[in-house]
């Protein structure tokens, strides 16, 4: 009596930990969380949207403005996580970005041309990511804001249209 009573209790526990187990994997494999991106993930990946103001915040330590259409996000995560997003914004998403995500002492310059990201082109060519857009931005600002340690920022905005492209990694 005593040995059955002993294997139900073992049995019981397996069967608890199994379905454990089965729910954790049913919660995480349809729908990844931002953290099996940044620790399980070797080499960037294109994140759902339902991540990018995640990924954007662990990264920058500042939220994406409240209007993002057409957001498309990479993401590499590890020891210096990098993202990259693309949106296009209204007019106090602009100013969003120029007062809080911009940092204090950088200064936007003019800028006509072809954005250039080298590191997500990389990403591009070896990874199979399509989120860059070249012809988005025609003509508007850029600031380039490089830190040895932080957070460097890479940002083009087209104030035409209201395109914005960036890239931030944290260093």
């Amino acid at each position: 009596m005593k040995r059955t009573v002993g294997k139900r209790k073992l049995y019981i526990k397996l069967a608890a930990v199994v379905a454990i187990l089965g729910l954790l994997f049913h919660l995480v494999y349809p729908w990844p969380q931002l953290w099996y991106y940044q620790n399980f993930k070797l080499g960037p990946r294109e994140l759902p949207t339902r991540l990018a103001s995640g990924a954007f915040v662990l990264v920058t330590g500042e939220d994406l403005p409240k209007k993002t259409e057409g957001l498309r996000v990479a993401f590499s995560g590890g020891r210096n996580p990098s993202v990259f997003v693309r949106f296009r914004t209204d007019s106090s998403g602009i100013a969003y970005i120029k007062e809080q995500i911009a940092p204090t002492n950088a200064v936007f310059e003019p800028y006509s041309g072809t954005p250039s990201f080298h590191i997500v082109s990389t990403w591009e060519k070896f990874f199979g990511i399509r989120v860059i857009d070249r012809q988005t931005i025609e003509s508007g600002l850029k600031l380039e804001y490089v830190v040895l340690s932080g957070v460097s920022m890479r940002i083009f905005i087209d104030t035409k249209h209201n395109n914005v492209q960036i890239r931030a990694s944290h260093n």
